[in-house]
């Protein structure tokens, strides 16, 4: 690769990575959550394009070794960014939101996810909790995953701290 090559690759990676950035936080925390098989398919397009637009039309290993580094690189700048500046952060980051108080579904926070109550049940029954009755939240992560936490017991304001929505069971716990 030559330097121009390089400097394009670089360029063209910080600009993909800002970008996706940017369509990552228009739609929010479904953009990775791989709830259905369209999600898989989406995020498995994602990574073609990204492979497509930074790599030459007839990448070699060294091509390959260079992209890889200047991703990591990327991410780990990020990663710092996030660190050091909470407006990098908020920017970055999208939060998790409650979507299931109780055994009441959150249908407002459920609408702001893109989810559909079918893809919380799916996520419930992958969680075991077979027990509506003993659901305490559940948390739509800002990774995509879903958190379902159940049982007896108070749980922890520094838990539920970032979580949108989670004022109400804070203060319905707190009786």
């Amino acid at each position: 690769m030559s330097p121009n090559e390089f400097l394009n690759a670089v360029l063209t990676g910080v600009g993909l990575y800002a970008t996706l950035l940017v369509y990552v936080r228009l739609v929010g925390l479904r953009s990775f959550a791989e709830m259905t098989a369209i999600d898989v398919a989406v995020s498995v397009a994602i990574g073609s394009v990204l492979a497509s637009t930074l790599l030459p039309s007839k990448p070699t290993y060294v091509d390959g070794a260079i992209i890889l580094g200047i991703l990591f690189s990327i991410q780990f700048m990020a990663s710092k960014l996030r660190q050091w500046s909470k407006v990098s952060k908020k920017i970055m980051e999208n939060s998790p939101i409650l979507v299931m108080s109780g055994e009441k579904v959150l249908h407002q926070n459920l609408k702001k996810t893109l989810m559909t109550e079918d893809d919380l049940m799916a996520k419930l029954r992958e969680a075991n909790a077979f027990d509506l009755s003993r659901l305490r939240a559940v948390i739509f992560e800002a990774t995509g995953d879903i958190s379902v936490l159940h049982g007896d017991g108070r749980i922890s304001d520094r838990v539920l701290e970032s979580v949108v929505g989670a004022e109400d069971i804070k203060s319905s716990h707190s009786h």
